[in-house]
């Protein structure tokens, strides 16, 4: 009867083991194919960011200003270091109109694709032939399709990619939409350019993504997840062993034959450790889409601040052309002030990067009146009008920390105040010394922060703003750029209502102080 009661137990166990080896399975599955999918976004990152830089030029070269077209092209190559050679090519005539490389020599002359897009075209890699291997990117110019901009560029960039972001113990590859490698984790120098295995070719023409079975040409047996990139029509391939899939489906036929006898004497211990397990789990699945999340914010952000920053290369270096080329004082002057507003835009772009990229932060001691009088112009365009800015901090207060972090979570904080006060109010900005401590108070006029949402607005995501208004990561970089700082912030009341974000630092030694002027606010 004992045994009888337990059959059901015996059931359970052996559908939990089956869906431990189906889940490893899987997970194995979707670890290779998000793998893919990262590596994909990345490679087409690169490729959009440099069909961009390829359009601005294209929209700036004319067949009848050689010399001028020659300039732009030879400074966009110097500012984009994969890039080896941009040609204008006439596809009625099949003459190259220039070549502007950084290798001398005469381009050969190649086919152009059939039916190119106005959007542009990445048409994939050419093995042989001058500036090559390279991958070659498309652009008509806009005003005058008969000619083609073509930019030759060093695959290079795509194996560093690749290499970045395939797993241990995998086999990559990123073949273009012929078949033929772009970039490949083993024998990179010898497979780029040509043909990737049947396998591949075959998941190529399916298109989409999913997983395959193959064989790599070392003879590598393994199951490839792959993403095709609906942008290039290239795509991304990650090989793993066979074994890492199949082990789990024949161990759930022994398994479920080693349950059956053992799972009566350990049947109330596994269901236990299942459960413990389950929610073991759980916890790890949630954590881990916090963290993914987070990092596909910041490679968005890293992306979309590149490609940005790309566009200000190609009109620094027009604004610094007409500043060379023209005679007129007017013109010289306004072209001067406008390189001034880029200077100062590029400046403010790298603060992003930085800051999407989580690199290391460069802390220096800083003059907080010094650093809020720099960058005061910027707080007031971030506010608007309808809110006024008091600040109150003795001369000496310094403290250490990154300039760039601590300036923009400034402009966070007071852009928090401002939305809470609906644009109209005061931000108060008070220092105060205390021992070896600093303190630094914001304080608005606004409704303030009920007690139980105090701690959790500096949680990455979490925001109390409508859809659309607001992406919680404001707070949360005000957060990381104090404790990067060695120092503690919280948020209380005050005393009149509003909030009030008190942030604790240790102060630096005042014998050291490098001064901050406007400049460093960007």
């Amino acid at each position: 009867m004992g045994s009888a009661l337990l059959l059901p137990v015996v059931a359970v166990l052996a559908m939990q083991v089956v869906n431990l080896n189906r889940n490893a399975k899987e997970e194995v599955e979707n670890d290779a194919r998000e793998a893919a999918e990262r590596i994909n976004q990345r490679m087409e990152a690169v490729a959009k960011s440099d069909l961009s830089a390829l359009r601005v030029l294209a929209a700036n070269t004319a067949p009848d200003n050689i010399d001028r077209s020659v300039d732009l092209a030879e400074t966009a190559i110097q500012l984009n270091e994969t890039w080896r050679s941009v040609v204008l090519f006439d596809r009625e005539s099949n003459a190259v109109i220039f070549d502007a490389a950084k290798d001398a020599g005469a381009v050969r002359v190649l086919r152009l694709p059939e039916n190119l897009p106005s959007a542009g075209l990445a048409e994939g890699v050419l093995r042989d032939g001058l500036h090559c291997p390279c991958v070659r990117l498309h652009v008509p110019l806009s005003d005058n399709p008969r000619y083609v901009l073509t930019v030759f560029i060093d695959p290079a960039v795509f194996q560093a990619q690749l290499m970045a972001g395939i797993p241990n113990g995998s086999v990559g590859a990123i073949v273009d939409r012929e078949g033929e490698f772009l970039a490949r984790s083993i024998d990179f120098d010898r497979r780029v350019g040509t043909p990737a295995t049947v396998y591949v070719r075959d998941a190529v023409n399916r298109g989409g993504a999913g997983v395959y079975r193959g064989q790599t040409y070392e003879g590598f047996v393994n199951y490839t997840a792959y993403a095709v990139s609906p942008e290039t029509g290239w795509s991304t391939h990650v090989a793993i062993n066979h074994a890492l899939i199949d082990n789990p489906r024949n161990m759930s036929t022994v398994l479920l034959l080693l349950g059956a006898i053992v799972c009566v004497a350990m049947a109330g211990g596994m269901i236990a450790y299942a459960n413990f397990d389950i929610a073991v789990r759980r916890r790890e699945e949630q954590r881990i889409i916090e963290m993914q999340k987070a990092e596909a914010v910041g490679e968005f952000t890293s992306t979309l601040v590149h490609d940005f920053r790309n566009l200000l290369a190609v009109m620094h270096a027009s604004i610094n052309l007409i500043v060379r080329q023209t005679e007129e004082k007017q013109t010289r002057e306004t072209a001067e002030a406008a390189r001034d507003v880029l200077e100062r835009s590029e400046k403010l772009v790298v603060q992003f990067l930085n800051f999407a990229r989580r690199d290391e932060p460069d802390n220096r001691i800083i003059n907080l009146r010094a650093m809020l009088s720099g960058m005061m112009d910027l707080l007031s365009k971030s506010v608007g009008k309808g809110v006024e800015i008091v600040i109150n901090a003795p001369e000496d207060f310094c403290f250490l920390g990154n300039v760039q972090q601590m300036e923009l979570a400034f402009v966070n904080l007071l852009a928090n105040a401002r939305d809470a006060m609906n644009g109209s109010g005061k931000v108060f900005i008070n220092a105060e010394i205390d021992g070896d401590m600093g303190v630094i108070r914001i304080a608005d006029t606004g409704p303030g922060v009920p007690k139980f949402l105090r701690q959790r607005v500096f949680e990455a995501f979490f925001t109390t703003k409508p859809a659309g208004k607001g992406t919680g990561l404001g707070l949360s970089q005000v957060g990381a750029a104090v404790r990067q700082a060695g120092g503690a912030v919280e948020i209380d009341e005050g005393p009149v209502g509003g909030a009030v974000f008190i942030i604790r630092l240790s102060l630096a030694d005042t014998n050291n102080v490098v001064e901050l002027t406007s400049k460093s606010a960007g």
